[in-house]
């Protein structure tokens, strides 16, 4: 029997496997990945404003509290120079309004509405006045002043409302005392207002009529009163009888 043979490559193959298995070091596994976080230190970033509020400093420290935003105020236009006036803020006298004028034959006449001029008398306080009616005008709320006592407290009472001017020297107009000002004693009583025609005569104003009824035709002719600046009041007496006046 060849048993020997057998058994000597039956060891030799066992030696070489067992040689095998001892060699080998196993590897080290690679590590699974650590995942990585961006963390930002900086404190978010506000929203700009889009509603009117005032932007927040830039210089609050972190963890500063700061003061709430404060809203801004509106604004509108003024319509006389364009520029933005704060919304409630005080705004100056508003200027006389303009007057509606129509060329008539020997002026342009001027009508007025709700145009009432106390003291102090502005030079500008009636709109294309003719020319030295300013200071007439001025002239007569002072003699209605010193009437109420020339006091203080009566400055204001004397009242002018201007209906109309015509250009070549003539105005129609109202003159009254205000009764409701308690300032001035004497108001009351003396309030009881009237119609009046100021006529530039040679160059000095004076007032040439004085009316609280419908006069007598021939007082507006006496004094050539244009018709067209008395308006609905353009009417007077013929006799018994109220016509309509017109005079150019």
């Amino acid at each position: 029997m060849r048993t020997a043979p057998a058994l000597t490559t039956l060891t030799l193959a066992a030696t070489a496997l067992l040689a095998g298995c001892g060699d080998q070091t196993p590897s080290a596994e690679s590590p699974e990945p650590t995942p990585s976080y961006s963390v930002s230190t900086s404190a978010p970033t506000s929203p700009s404003p889009s509603d009117g509020l005032s932007d927040v400093p830039s210089d609050v420290p972190s963890g500063v509290a700061s003061k709430s935003p404060t809203r801004k105020p509106s604004t509108t236009s003024s319509p006389a120079t364009g520029m933005p006036t704060p919304t409630g803020a005080a705004t100056s006298t508003p200027a006389a309004p303009s007057p509606t004028s129509v060329p008539v034959t020997g002026g342009t006449v001027h009508t007025y509405k709700n145009l009432t001029v106390r003291l102090p008398v502005a030079d500008d306080a009636v709109p294309s006045a003719p020319t030295g009616f300013i200071s007439y005008l001025r002239q007569a709320l002072e003699s209605d002043w010193k009437r109420l006592g020339g006091t203080p407290g009566c400055k204001k009472g004397g009242m002018v409302t201007v209906s109309a001017t015509r250009s070549d020297g003539f105005a129609y107009v109202m003159r009254d005392v205000d009764p409701s000002l308690q300032s001035c004693p004497k108001a009351a009583s003396m309030a009881g207002g009237y119609r009046a025609v100021w006529k530039d005569v040679d160059g000095t104003w004076k007032e040439v009529l004085a009316m609280q009824d419908v006069p007598p035709c021939t007082d507006f002719e006496k004094w050539a009163v244009p018709s067209a600046i008395l308006g609905s009041d353009a009417q007077c007496l013929k006799g018994d009888d109220v016509v309509r006046y017109r005079h150019s």
